[in-house]
């Protein structure tokens, strides 16, 4: 297997480089990636330089030029979370784009022409990352990654970006005779005139005409029961 693993500044791989020491160098369209060998399984590292269009041309051309089936982003960013600390580990459950505004043809703030907000991650890598801060002590985030080409140094605009694309999770059920609690409702603001289209069905669900409508697009599950509702007297 070959995984490819990317980071956005030269600062952000070379503790990679450092740790696994036995690399090559393999030059290719003016970026440098390094080839490590461990055992069945073989590493490509890269640089992308910082924005979304490098850092799509360095994944292109690890899965093009050398075959990586995976890819991970690696890198510091800031945090919205004020619980987060340096070296705490964030895993991202899903991602989008805060910078992406196309709301004038009537789509919400990181919608994708033709896609979507959010981008699901890998659910196998991030069992592996959990395992490992598990085994290593390192305290673990799982959340919305919200990337676009800025340096955020605006509380304001920190608080929108939180507003627009996170929710947040239900808790976990705990202690005894307890169970999860729903998470807070999300809205997602849109311009006046936005038509709300179920794609997969090809039905419309709203036509938000006016100012002040409000549509609930997408329900969430029902809280967990606590183990109190499966416990019998064996």
């Amino acid at each position: 297997m070959t995984i490819g693993i990317i980071g956005a500044m030269q600062e952000e791989i070379t503790p990679l480089l450092e740790h696994y020491q036995a690399y090559e160098t393999i030059e290719f369209c003016g970026h440098s990636y390094y080839k490590v060998s461990l055992g069945k399984k073989t590493l490509i590292i890269a640089c992308s330089r910082i924005g979304k269009v490098y850092s799509a041309l360095t994944a292109s051309v690890m899965i093009l030029h050398f075959g990586c089936q995976q890819i991970i982003f690696n890198g510091v960013a800031g945090g919205i979370n004020p619980q987060y600390k340096v070296g705490d580990l964030v895993l991202a459950t899903k991602l989008c784009q805060h910078d992406v505004d196309i709301t004038i043809f009537g789509h919400p703030f990181g919608y994708i022409s033709d896609g979507k907000i959010f981008t699901q991650s890998d659910s196998t890598l991030n069992e592996i990352a959990k395992a490992a801060a598990k085994e290593n002590g390192v305290q673990l985030y799982e959340g919305v990654v919200a990337t676009g080409d800025q340096f955020i140094h605006s509380k304001e605009k920190k608080e929108w970006i939180q507003k627009e694309f996170k929710a947040d999770d239900g808790k976990n059920g705990a202690g005894a005779r307890c169970s999860g609690i729903s998470g807070k409702d999300l809205y997602i603001s849109v311009p006046k005139g936005t038509i709300v289209k179920d794609c997969d069905k090809g039905k419309i669900i709203a036509d938000m005409s006016h100012d002040g409508d409000t549509v609930l697009v997408a329900k969430g599950g029902r809280g967990g029961r606590g183990n109190q509702h499966f416990a019998t007297s064996t």
